[in-house]
């Protein structure tokens, strides 16, 4: 579904200097007491924001809410060129210990003719199962888009949104699914239009799905 630490707003200031019998310097210590406090606040303010909207990609995914996203449309019927598959032989190579629960996997589709490209184990085998695989498939951004819209909606994914793709240009989809093990399982689809793909042109496009268990429900 991702993390930068700034400055100590709780830091201490640096003394001012002190001239010989033990009064602020004036040139040093008076003149710059009011603007230094306020550019501490800044760096501080800033750092904070930083962190909020790192911690965010996160949370987004695992909380099937994105970063400035909206609820996601049903979209529409897909041509019969973009027809249905499973994604389970594709999740094969990430698969084990039965996770993903093969209700999760029976609600996860694929374009007809899309071509896996390569998995990612986020997890590496420690904490929740946290897997995706990369796909390309014959379809423009605006095709794959309707078509993940539509499915997703179609096998009853819940809590859909969607956002702009971090990381280059496409979108972001995250839905969430209640499987037979107790616990709500999480998609992210990362449709990215391809270089120097104008909207509307049909070529071949990339994506990605992420999956990953929510045990905090």
């Amino acid at each position: 579904m991702l993390e930068d630490a700034g400055p100590n707003p709780g830091a201490s200031r640096s003394p001012s200097p002190v001239d010989g019998d033990g009064r602020a310097d004036p040139a040093t210590g008076t003149r710059s007491s009011g603007p230094l406090p306020r550019r501490g606040i800044l760096v501080a303010l800033g750092a904070a924001v930083l962190v909020m909207i790192v911690a965010g990609v996160g949370v987004g995914l695992t909380r099937g809410t994105g970063i400035g996203g909206g609820s996601s449309p049903a979209g529409s019927a897909p041509p019969p060129s973009l027809a249905p598959r499973p994604a389970a032989p594709d999740f094969a190579p990430v698969r084990g210990s039965g996770q993903p629960p093969a209700d999760v996997m029976d609600a996860l589709v694929v374009p007809t003719g899309a071509t896996a490209t390569g998995t990612t184990n986020y997890d590496r085998g420690s904490g929740p199962y946290d897997r995706g695989v990369s796909f390309t498939a014959g379809a423009s951004h605006d095709q794959l888009l309707n078509f993940f819209r539509f499915e997703l909606a179609t096998n009853h994914w819940s809590t859909r949104t969607e956002a702009a793709a971090r990381g280059g240009p496409g979108t972001q989809l995250l839905a969430r699914h209640k499987s037979n093990d107790g616990f709500f399982w999480e998609v992210g689809i990362t449709v990215r239009r391809a270089a120097g793909q104008p909207p509307g042109t049909v070529t071949t496009s990339p994506f990605d799905i992420r999956l990953l268990q929510d045990v905090g429900g």
